[in-house]
């Protein structure tokens, strides 16, 4: 059975979609590591501050008997807790496991797309299936999209929409 070349409108819709799915695989690839970095930042400052703030204390006791000692330890106490504040209120590690997981689910979708759109370059499925697929992977990616509240960094959604464009049009140059 020979196999008819899928109407230019809907070829074009999946090729958004493969475009639209790079993207989205970047980005989210990316931003969790922006959170990853941001998490292990305050992980490190709040560790060196508490080594900081003990060893001063054990080091050299007789800060503790001065006014300077004291504020000294106190400034450093209150940097702890605003640094300890500023990670809870941020939810950083939250973060970074929904984009995790999110991570592993585009992907996912991401190789469907590029799956999809291979069956249509080989001509080795019919438009209804690919319309089918397409609805699929639309109604997916959004359950997926719709489990995770994180705000939107438009400077990194740029970045990414550029480098997706660019990968798939290498990709699949002709």
């Amino acid at each position: 059975m020979v196999l008819r070349e899928v109407n230019p409108k809907v070829r074009n819709q999946v090729w958004q979609g493969l475009l639209d799915s790079e993207m989205q695989s970047y980005y989210f690839t990316e931003l969790a590591g922006h959170y990853r970095k941001w998490r292990n930042r305050l992980r490190v400052i709040i560790l060196a501050s508490v080594i900081i703030e003990a060893s001063l204390i054990y080091m050299i006791p007789s800060l503790l008997s001065g006014t300077t000692g004291l504020m000294l330890i106190a400034v450093i106490t209150v940097f702890i807790i605003v640094v300890v504040i500023f990670d809870s209120v941020n939810d950083f590690s939250a973060k970074v496991a929904n984009l995790s997981w999110l991570c592993t689910e585009v992907a996912d979708l991401n190789s469907r797309w590029h799956s999809l759109w291979i069956d249509i370059e080989r001509y080795s499925i019919e438009e209804d299936d690919v319309l089918a697929k397409q609805k699929e992977l639309l109604g997916r990616y959004n359950a997926i999209v719709g489990r995770v509240d994180i705000s939107v960094d438009r400077k990194l959604n740029v970045e990414a929409e550029a480098l997706a464009f660019n990968t798939v049009k290498e990709r699949y140059a002709n």
